[in-house]
C-alpha cells in the first residue's frame, strides 16, 4: 500500500521501456477498478499523457488493452498523443527557424531541457511535451537576439518594455501570436535568488554549460546541447524548482540516466554539486526518481551526496516572492506610469527584500551547518510562503521560520546560538536570543545606508506549542487590500527588518505525527511535503513507540492525515514501516491520491488582469507624497487612459462573464501542449491501443 492504484499505473507505465517488473505490476493495476477519469486528468496535467499511451501499449503482449481500458480513455490518450506529435513536429520547424537565424547573425545559443530530450532519450518525439522552447544565450547577445527574433515575428513577452526584468532577470519570454509559440530566453539557468552583484549563496557558473556543451543535428540544422551530466545536474535543480510538482520532470531525469548509462561521470556530477553546495538537491531528486522508476544508480553517488539537512524547505520561504517582486516592478512600469520617485521606491523595497532573503539564508543556513558539525543529524526546516508580494513594507517580509529538532540534541543548541552570535533575552518568560547583523548591499539600487537583519530566536517545546504557532496565509485579494490601507498611514522606508525563528524541541513521536501529518493534510506539492518525512527516516535510526504515535495523533485528530502521510512515505522508504504498525492507526481509507495537483492547471486560466492594472494605479497613487503630487498623477493624460483601459476592460470581462456564466475548466481544456485541430489516423496511420 502507498499511492493510490491509478498513480502507480501512472507511474509505472510512464516510461520509454518498462522492464518486466513494471509490466507485471501495471498488469495487475489494470484488473482492478479504476477511475479513468482521474487518470486522463493527471497525466495531462503532469505532461506525461503521450508517455502513458506508450506504456499502455507496451502491455499487449500481456493483457487485452480493448478489455482493461474504457474505449472513451483509449481514444482520449491516442488523441493527446497524435496531437503532441503534431505539436512536436512544428515546434522543431521553428527551432529550426531560430538557429539558423541565429547562426546567419553569428549568435550562439543552446537548447535546454526538453529541447534535446525529446530527440534523444526520448526515441520517438510525440512522447514528451514541449511546452516553450528552453534556449540559453549569452547576456551580452540579448540586443541582437531580440532583433533577430522580431524578424522571425516574435516579440519579448509581456512587452518589449521591460526594464527590471532585463536588469536583474536570467530570461524572457518571447511570443509569435501567427501560430502561438513560446520561447523561453535565458541567460541563465537558476533564478533563486536573484543576484546580480555577487552576493549571494548560489554561483551556477553559467560559463561551465557553455564549455562543455556539444554539437547536436536535428533534421537539417545543428544546435548546441549541454553534455549530459551537466544537463543532469540542471534537470535536478529544475525539478526541485517546480516543488516536485510534474511527474514528466521525473521522467526526463530517469530517461536520461537509463539513455546514457554507464557513461555518465557520476564523479564530475558530485564534484559540481559539492562545489555549488547544492548535495541536498540532487541526493532527494536523483533518490526519488529511483525509487518511483526503478533507475539504477551507483551505489556511492547517494553516499556522496548524503546532505546534512533538506535544503530546499528554506527556498520557498525566503525567496519564493523574489520572482513575483521583481515582474510586479515591470507590471507597475507598464500598468500604472508612476512618477520616476515611486518607480525608484517600488525598486528599492523589492531590491532590499531580495538582499535580505540572501543574508537571512546566509544566517539559517550557518546555524543548521554547526548544528550538524557538532552532531545533530535531524534538522528539518518549515516555513510558509511569504506575502509580501507587493513592493510595500506594510507586508511582512517574511514567514515565521521553523527548525525542528529532537529534545535529545537541546544541549547543543545551546552552543550554536553562542558560536553564531545569539544573546540570551534577559528577564523575558520565554527562551528568547536575539541577533542584529548589519550589512551593506553591493546593489545600488537598496541605497546607501546599511542594512539591519534583526532576528529574534526562540525555543519551544512539544506538539502543543508548534501547533499554537500563526500559520494562517491570507489570500492575494486580502493582501491586497492591507497594502492599500496600509500605504495610507505609512509613508517611511525602514531600513531594517525583523524575521522570527521558533526552535522546537520534539521527540521522535511527535516528530512523526508532526512530518506525516503535513504532507497526508496537503494535496498541493505533495511530493515535495513528503522530503521533510523522508528526512526524519534517513537521519534518525532510534526507536519509535507506534502505538505512542497513534495515541497522540488521536488525541490531536490527526489520525487520517499521519496515516496518509506515513502510507506515501512508505512507497519511497527503503525500510517501510510496517504494516502491523500501520495498523496501530486504524485507518482503513483509500490510500491518498499524489498526482491530483501539478505546478500548473485550469485555475492559471480564471483571472481579472484589470484588476491588477487598477490595484497598481491605486497603490502608485497612495504612494505619493503630498496632495499636490497626487493630484498631478491624476491629472496625467496616460494615467487617465491607462486607467479607463483597465476599466473598460474589467467591465467587459465582468459583463461577458455574467451573461454566459464563468467558464470552468478543466484539465483537457489546459492540455497546452496539443494541437488544437484534430488529427485523424488516415495522417499517422494505425497505431492504436
Amino acid at each position: 500500500m502507498g499511492f493510490a492504484a491509478e498513480d502507480q499505473l501512472l507511474i509505472q507505465c510512464s516510461r520509454v521501456e518498462m522492464n518486466e517488473e513494471a509490466i507485471g505490476i501495471a498488469s495487475n493495476l489494470l484488473r482492478r477498478e479504476l477511475d479513468w477519469d482521474y487518470i486522463l486528468e493527471a497525466s495531462i496535467l503532469h505532461g506525461i499523457a503521450p508517455l502513458f499511451y506508450h506504456g499502455l501499449a507496451q502491455l499487449a503482449c500481456t493483457l487485452d488493452i480493448e478489455t482493461v481500458v474504457p474505449l472513451a480513455a483509449r481514444e482520449a490518450l491516442q488523441l493527446l498523443y497524435y496531437n503532441n506529435l503534431e505539436r512536436n513536429r512544428r515546434l522543431y520547424r521553428v527551432i529550426g527557424e531560430i538557429f539558423k537565424a541565429f547562426q546567419q547573425a553569428d549568435i550562439k545559443a543552446m537548447g535546454l531541457k526538453d529541447l534535446p530530450l525529446a530527440r534523444t532519450v526520448f526515441p520517438d518525439i510525440g512522447l514528451r511535451p514541449i511546452g516553450d522552447i528552453d534556449l540559453l544565450i549569452h547576456k551580452e547577445d540579448y540586443a541582437r537576439v531580440e532583433k533577430c527574433m522580431a524578424s522571425l515575428g516574435f516579440t519579448p513577452w509581456p512587452s518589449p518594455d521591460c526594464p527590471h526584468i532585463l536588469k536583474y532577470a536570467w530570461g524572457l519570454h518571447f511570443h509569435r501570436p501567427t501560430d502561438n509559440v513560446w520561447v523561453d530566453m535565458q541567460w541563465g539557468v537558476l533564478q533563486l535568488e536573484w543576484d546580480v552583484y555577487g552576493e549571494g549563496n548560489f554561483d551556477f557558473e553559467i560559463d561551465r554549460m557553455w564549455r562543455g556543451a556539444q554539437v547536436m543535428t536535428i533534421d537539417d540544422y545543428e544546435v548546441l546541447a549541454p553534455r549530459p551530466e551537466d544537463m543532469l545536474f540542471h534537470l535536478c535543480l529544475h525539478l526541485e524548482g517546480h516543488r516536485y510538482t510534474e511527474l514528466i520532470l521525473f521522467c526526463d531525469i530517469a530517461e536520461l540516466i537509463r539513455y546514457y548509462g554507464n557513461s555518465l561521470d557520476w564523479n564530475y556530477l558530485i564534484t559540481i554539486a559539492k562545489k555549488y553546495r547544492v548535495e541536498a538537491s540532487l541526493y532527494y531528486t536523483l533518490s526519488i526518481t529511483e525509487r518511483l522508476f526503478d533507475c539504477s544508480l551507483p551505489v556511492f553517488l547517494l553516499q556522496e551526496l548524503e546532505p546534512g539537512y533538506f535544503k530546499a524547505n528554506l527556498f520557498g520561504p525566503l525567496f519564493g516572492n523574489l520572482t513575483t517582486l521583481h515582474v510586479t516592478l515591470d507590471d507597475i512600469y507598464r500598468m500604472a506610469a508612476p512618477p520616476a520617485e515611486v518607480m525608484t521606491k517600488f525598486e528599492t523595497t523589492v531590491r532590499r527584500q531580495t538582499a535580505y532573503a540572501m543574508r537571512w539564508y546566509e544566517e539559517l543556513d550557518r546555524f543548521a551547518t554547526a548544528l550538524n558539525h557538532l552532531g545533530t543529524d535531524l534538522i528539518i526546516f518549515k516555513g510558509d510562503s511569504p506575502q509580501m508580494v507587493f513592493p510595500s513594507q506594510v507586508l511582512p517580509p517574511f514567514p515565521e521560520i521553523r527548525l525542528l529538532f529532537l529534545e535529545q540534541d537541546r544541549s547543543r543548541l545551546y552552543q550554536v546560538f553562542s558560536a553564531c552570535g545569539f544573546e540570551r533575552e534577559q528577564g523575558s518568560n520565554v527562551e528568547s536570543y536575539n541577533k542584529c547583523r548589519v550589512f551593506e548591499s553591493r546593489d545600488p539600487a537598496t541605497g546607501s545606508a546599511p542594512l539591519t537583519l534583526k532576528i529574534q530566536a526562540q525555543v519551544i517545546n512539544g506538539l502543543d506549542s508548534l501547533f499554537r504557532l500563526n500559520t494562517k496565509q491570507e489570500a492575494k485579494k486580502s493582501l491586497a487590500l492591507k497594502v492599500l490601507t496600509g500605504s495610507l498611514l505609512r509613508s517611511k522606508s525602514d531600513p531594517f527588518i525583523e524575521t522570527q525563528l521558533y526552535l522546537v524541541a520534539l521527540n521522535p513521536e511527535e516528530m512523526v505525527i508532526y512530518l506525516a501529518a503535513c504532507s497526508g493534510q496537503h494535496q498541493h506539492e505533495r511530493l515535495f511535503g513528503l522530503c521533510s518525512l523522508l528526512e526524519f527516516f534517513r537521519s534518525y535510526r532510534g526507536p519509535i513507540n507506534w502505538q505512542k504515535v497513534a495515541d497522540t495523533a488521536e488525541q490531536y485528530g490527526l489520525r487520517p492525515q499521519v496515516y496518509a502521510g506515513l502510507l506515501m512515505a512508505n512507497m519511497l522508504l527503503i525500510q517501510p514501516v510496517s504494516l502491523n504498525d500501520l495498523a496501530r492507526l486504524n485507518c482503513s481509507d483509500n490510500p491518498p491520491r499524489m498526482l491530483q495537483w501539478a505546478r500548473y492547471g485550469p485555475a492559471e486560466m480564471e483571472r481579472y488582469t484589470s484588476f491588477k492594472g487598477l490595484f497598481f494605479c491605486a497603490l502608485t497613487f497612495l504612494s505619493l507624497k503630498g496632495l499636490g503630487r497626487k493630484l498631478k498623477y491624476l491629472g496625467t493624460k496616460k494615467v487617465f487612459l491607462i486607467g479607463m483601459h483597465h476599466v473598460q476592460h474589467l467591465s467587459t470581462e465582468l459583463f461577458l462573464n455574467a451573461l454566459r456564466g464563468k467558464k470552468r475548466y478543466t484539465a483537457r481544456d489546459f492540455a497546452y501542449w496539443t494541437e488544437p485541430e484534430p488529427v485523424t489516423e488516415t495522417n499517422y496511420g494505425t497505431r492504436r491501443l
